[in-house]
């Protein structure tokens, strides 16, 4: 299977061979889709934004991990043909975030290229990008400072406020800019279905003139939901994720179109993909990412000639009308993950979920406490694209069993394992979040001779200090307080985490969700004694009482990356600063924006990290008689600082 890039960039000349194959249908016809009348083929197709009238060509571009690079002359120049196809190709749309690493200096570069030579072309495009919904008036105010400054431009066409997680969020703030001519327009955004519910609150009462939404054949949850809020809030409809990550084009293997999808001008799956999108009458544009012009221009091809007609979505739950060509089968599984659904495996006589996709050199990410192998769902499509990854929940955690028994770092250590044999893997990078760089740090520690890389994010077992709530829930009845404060009622009185959780220092907006939902999950009995065991096994109330502080040096020739958000609230930075110093060779990378989700926070810069460190290092090869070196050396060392 080919090499692809995020959402389309997969080989076209291999599209246009699956279209012009003929023969078998993927679905069996996908029993929605109803082709349209014939029509000659025409320019691209526009449709109005609600709240102004002015229309927007119907499929654009977005910019998340592709344009996110930096000093790379090739890829600047690639990058500046994909725009260049878009305009000439009758786009405008193009969609950015001050969250996407470097993209939107990239994008405001490119664009002020071309308007040296053509004049004209800012005024020709349709700028949208984004900030972090949550972030205090001057850090917002600063970030929207900061992506005019990178565009290079005096206003945006529009600002979104980022993956909305509060049903309580206001636009006031977006709309002052937008009153002051800083944009022209404001929208919300998701691509996580958990979010739906509080999106959906924010569409009712605030009526944005935009919303931006995952939506796609393998990602349908948004219909019943959101398309039809935007519709009632009258909000036009970008759609993220067209292609669910690629996740489609792996579906479609090697089968060709169905018969049908010529009847509304669709000659490759990209083009079928999309048009099934804009087939949906809420549907304002589409924007997938790409990174070559002719993918670009393959994509703008779906927005010429006719659309497959839809019918039913006159109510809030729309229904496909079947085809002439259509036969009667169902959509082929898929998941909104893109078939990243939870397999099981027994181990010991115990359930252990986990998550896997991809080929290539084998990378485990292990989670933190109270966590999922879902803390990783955005980055894991990505890194598939070069990697086998394997996602365990860790037993006592998410979907695996939560026994009584051991849950020290050496039991983990030993079930991650044990799980890799279980696979047929012989041996992997290990990458480890919190709790989980623990367990990666003991993983090397025990089984040298399985580990080619270790990745520390965020990592436990560096230092003493720890976030005050944890060394509170190392105290002596606190297993009788927990079910109190983690009970369902409780949770729902409060109902928003931000406000309590943001006074015990918890601000940035990963951390704020993702130690919201591991507290939820404390709600359930198993998960609750297993999260006591695991803590009270490396803290107390004096903080981490587990340390590998005095055992580093037996990383010497093991390929280390640490990973840190510099604002992180929970381990502070100075432990990876001292980690760094302890282990000769290894490499720092600081997040300036991230708390202690940087995977979370700048989901593109991290695979970027990551995948540019494997790159740039060998698997580690730890000979026996070299342990044995290293035990002297480090004994010898020790000697002398007691001597001293």
């Amino acid at each position: 299977m080919s090499a692809r890039r995020p959402d389309g960039a997969v080989d076209l000349a291999r599209r246009r061979a699956i279209a012009a194959a003929g023969g078998a249908v993927l679905s069996s016809a996908l029993p929605w889709l109803a082709p349209a009348a014939h029509g000659a083929e025409e320019p691209v197709a526009t449709r109005p934004i609600p709240s102004s009238g002015e229309r927007l060509p119907i499929v654009g571009v977005g910019t998340a991990v592709i344009f996110d690079y930096q000093d790379d002359p090739a890829k600047q120049a690639a990058r500046r043909e994909v725009i260049h196809a878009l305009i000439a190709g009758g786009g405008r749309l193009i969609d950015t975030a001050a969250g996407y690493g470097s993209a939107e200096e990239r994008l405001g570069e490119i664009v002020a290229e071309l308007g040296a030579k053509e004049r004209g072309v800012r005024d020709k495009l349709f700028l949208a990008t984004k900030f972090s919904f949550d972030l205090p008036r001057a850090e917002a105010e600063a970030s929207l400072r900061s992506s005019l400054r990178r565009l290079r431009t005096d206003r945006v066409d529009l600002m979104q406020a980022w993956n909305v997680t509060d049903g309580g969020y206001t636009l006031d703030l977006p709309r002052e800019w937008k009153k002051a001519g800083l944009c022209r327009y404001v929208g919300i955004t998701t691509s996580q279905v958990r979010s739906y519910g509080a999106m959906a609150k924010v569409l009712a009462r605030e009526k944005p003139d935009f919303l931006q939404v995952n939506y796609s054949l393998g990602a349908l949850e948004s219909e019943k939901t959101l398309l039809p809020a935007a519709r009632d809030a009258g909000a036009a409809v970008l759609v993220n994720l067209p292609f669910g990550r690629n996740s489609l084009f792996r579906k479609a293997g090697n089968r060709p179109l169905p018969d049908f999808a010529a009847e509304f001008g669709a000659r490759t799956w990209a083009q079928f993909f999309l048009k099934f999108i804009l087939g949906h009458p809420a549907v304002t544009a589409v924007i997938p990412g790409t990174d070559k012009p002719e993918y670009m221009l393959d994509n703008l091809d779906a927005a010429r000639g006719p659309l497959p007609v839809r019918a039913g979505f006159s109510g809030a739950r729309p229904h496909m009308a079947v085809g002439p060509a259509a036969r009667a089968s169902k959509v082929p599984a898929m998941s909104s993950r893109g078939g990243m659904k939870a397999k099981t495996v027994m181990l010991h006589g115990h359930r252990m979920s986990y998550r896997t996709v991809g080929s290539g050199p084998v990378l485990v990410l292990i989670h933190g406490t109270t966590g999922s192998s879902r803390t990783w769902e955005q980055v894991l499509r990505p890194l598939a694209e070069r990697h086998t990854v394997v996602a365990p929940d860790l037993l006592g955690h998410g979907d695996s069993a939560k026994p009584q028994g051991d849950y020290s770092l050496g039991a983990y250590a030993s079930g991650v394992r044990d799980l890799l044999a279980a696979l047929g893997h012989e041996r992997a990078t290990v990458a480890g979040h919190s709790l989980g760089g623990g367990i990666a740090l003991q993983f090397a520690y025990q089984f040298p001779e399985l580990c080619d890389r270790l990745v520390l994010v965020s990592s436990g077992g560096l230092g003493r200090e720890v976030h005050w709530l944890l060394r509170a829930a190392t105290l002596p009845g606190a297993e009788w307080v927990l079910p109190l404060l983690a009970a369902p009622g409780l949770l729902n009185t409060v109902g928003r985490p931000a406000g309590w959780l943001g006074r015990v220092g918890l601000t940035p907006p990963s951390d704020l969700r993702e130690v919201w939902r591991g507290w939820s999950s404390l709600s359930d009995t198993g998960a609750r004694h297993a999260f006591l065991h695991t803590l009270r096994s490396v803290a107390d109330p004096g903080g981490q009482r587990v340390s590998a502080a005095d055992r580093l040096y037996l990383a010497a020739d093991v390929p280390t990356l640490l990973v840190w958000g510099e604002r992180d609230p929970i381990i502070p930075v100075a432990h990876a600063h001292g980690a760094h110093a302890a282990m000769p060779g290894s490499a720092l990378e600081l997040f300036e924006r991230s708390g202690h989700f940087p995977h979370l926070d700048e989901p593109a810069r991290f695979v970027r990290t990551l995948l540019d460190f494997i790159d740039a290092t060998e698997p580690a090869q730890v000979a026996e008689h070299r342990w044995r070196e290293l035990l002297s050396a480090g004994a010898g060392r020790q000697a002398r600082r007691r001597a001293a």
